[in-house]
This record gives structure tokens, sequence and C-alpha cells, in this order.
């Protein structure tokens, strides 16, 4: 299996929205489904007009998901500060595909002179806790039912990562 990324164009962008409005990927991102098309379309722009990096996740050639770092603009006090998200298609679940997409995500954030590397997830999502602290994150902290999913609420939990 060959993983290798790309950054995200327009012709990706109907696969990516596939991805995420499936219930399971989508059952632990802060995206609510159906995402629509439209919707897709607008975080490519507003991805692309800020300067933050979305790579497609390609798995021997397909793609399989996609990891964005989200930039501070400069000029602000923590402009050394990026967040990172990520979403894997099932198929790829369990296979590595999220460490590397993370390591790769990681690096382009110290080319880019980021210190400080947040993640997110939803209490609940043990695969994605696990990984992150594999990586290296650090719990950091935790706020209390922030996170609405159909008719309850859940904790959001912090993690960071200090890049030398």
């Amino acid at each position: 299996m060959s993983v290798t990324f790309r950054r995200v164009s327009e012709k990706d962008l109907k696969k990516l929205n596939e991805i995420v409005n499936d219930s399971e990927v989508c059952r632990y991102l802060s995206l609510i489904p159906p995402v629509s098309m439209s919707s897709t379309k607008k975080a490519f722009e507003r991805f692309r007009k800020a300067g933050d990096l979305w790579y497609c996740i390609m798995v021997d050639g397909a793609v399989a998901g996609a990891v964005l770092l989200k930039t501070t603009p400069k000029g602000l006090k923590n402009s050394h500060v990026a967040s990172v998200g990520i979403d894997i298609d099932k198929p790829y679940w369990g296979k590595g595909v999220g460490g590397q997409a993370l390591e790769f995500i990681i690096k382009k954030a110290g080319e880019k002179g980021v210190k400080r590397l947040e993640i997110e997830y939803m209490e609940g999502n043990t695969r994605a806790e696990k990984l992150y602290t594999r990586i290296g994150f650090i719990h950091e902290g935790r706020r209390k039912k922030a996170i609405k999913a159909g008719s309850k609420y859940y904790d959001s939990i912090t993690m960071y990562m200090w890049l030398r």
C-alpha cells in the first residue's frame, strides 16, 4: 500500500464531499451532514485564500481522505499556532494511513514555521485519541458539552504538540 499526498484540487471535491457525508466518517467530524457540494467548494476557496494547506491523502492513487493545516495569519501574537483536521474514508481505517497523514502534516507545519500544533476530537473517539497520543500529541483540555450531535452533547478534547 502506497500512501502519498498532494494538494486538494477542484477535481477532488466531489470525492472528498462523499467521504465526509458517510455516516460513520462524519460521526466524529464537526460537520453536520448532509454537507452540500457548495459548502465543500466554499471551504476549498476559504482554505486557499487563507493560505491553509489542504492535502488529499492518496492510497495507491485513489483519494482516501484529506488532511488540513489551518494556520493563523501572520502579524498576530499566536501566528505560531496552527490546527490540524483529518478525515479518512472507511476502507482505509486501521491501516496506518492516519498516522502517515499526521506525520506528513507535522512536517509541513514545521516547514511553515509553526511551533504549536493543535488537534481536537470528540469524546468517545478513542481511535483518534490513541493515534494522536502515539504520534506525540499531549492532552491539554476539555470543553464540556461543546459539541452537539443529534440531541446529545459531547465534550471536545484538545491536544497539542510543540514543534522544535
